[in-house]
């Protein structure tokens, strides 16, 4: 389990790339029966019986985990919440449910999470993580830089189809959670910097100003969010050709005019 550095510099569990599954389901890796074996006073010890976890829409959470590291349960614990937050409303959702969906008591989730909003945070800064983890990886040797933002364009939307609910219930939170909002905007200015360095990357140079970016940003993120939440079919346009119009946006702001096909 790798860990990372918050902005007030914390250690924070980073989820693997595999949790945030193509399929739109979590798949969370059990400890194995060395780590279980090694396991120090200190950690997580209250697992449920072993029974199996209730599946969630499309599959199975797998079986309740062992004894593991407190960095494990509580990366477990976050994939949970987010899978939980991707099927229901916000406010439907509570901790007893989470705990138990992961395989957990109340008590070991109140050992990590304070409550409810906290782990709905931790599993929204994993999901910008996993967002720009798919963007870099449309990046790869051989591709015009066209090509690679035409990928990332698709990689984008499909992340936000995959995680409408969840998508749905982080924009509700921010109209009245001022810290929750605080924190979207903070990760929005780390978003404009890896926009800069993106097209750096792409051989192009970072000639647009912060107001542009911030503009193009925004505007990216709600053409994705309409795309995955069917506003486009509902006025009655072709999702394929809205799709094809996103990619020439982005292309048209990303790349230098002489570089577009």
């Amino acid at each position: 389990m790798a860990q990372g550095q918050d902005n007030q510099g914390e250690a924070r569990v980073v989820i693997p790339l595999e949790g945030w599954h193509d399929d739109g389901e979590l798949h969370v890796a059990e400890p194995n029966a060395a780590e279980s074996s090694a396991a120090e006073p200190g950690n997580d010890a209250e697992p449920l019986p072993s029974d199996p976890v209730a599946p969630g829409p499309g599959g199975s959470a797998g079986p309740r985990p062992r004894r593991g590291q407190p960095e494990q349960t509580r990366a477990r614990l976050i994939l949970t919440a987010a899978h939980i937050f991707n099927r229901v409303p916000y406010w439907e959702a509570d901790t007893n449910a989470i705990a138990k969906e992961a395989g957990y008591s109340t008590g070991t989730f109140y050992r990590h999470f304070k409550d409810k909003r906290e782990i709905f945070i931790a599993a929204y800064r994993e999901w910008i993580a996993e967002e720009w983890a798919n963007i870099e990886s449309t990046i790869i040797p051989g591709q015009t830089p066209a090509e690679s933002i035409d990928r990332a364009a698709d990689a984008l939307i499909e992340h936000h189809r995959r995680w409408r609910v969840f998508r749905g219930n982080l924009r509700a939170l921010v109209t009245y959670d001022e810290e929750l909002r605080e924190l979207t905007q903070a990760l929005r200015r780390e978003q404009l910097e890896k926009m800069s360095l993106l097209r750096m990357r792409m051989g192009q140079q970072p000639s647009r100003t912060l107001e542009s970016d911030a503009v193009h940003a925004m505007m990216f993120e709600r053409v994705c969010d309409g795309i995955a939440d069917g506003e486009f079919m509902s006025l009655g346009c072709s999702v394929e050709v809205a799709q094809r119009e996103f990619r020439a946006l982005m292309r048209t702001y990303l790349l230098d005019p002489w570089m577009l096909p």
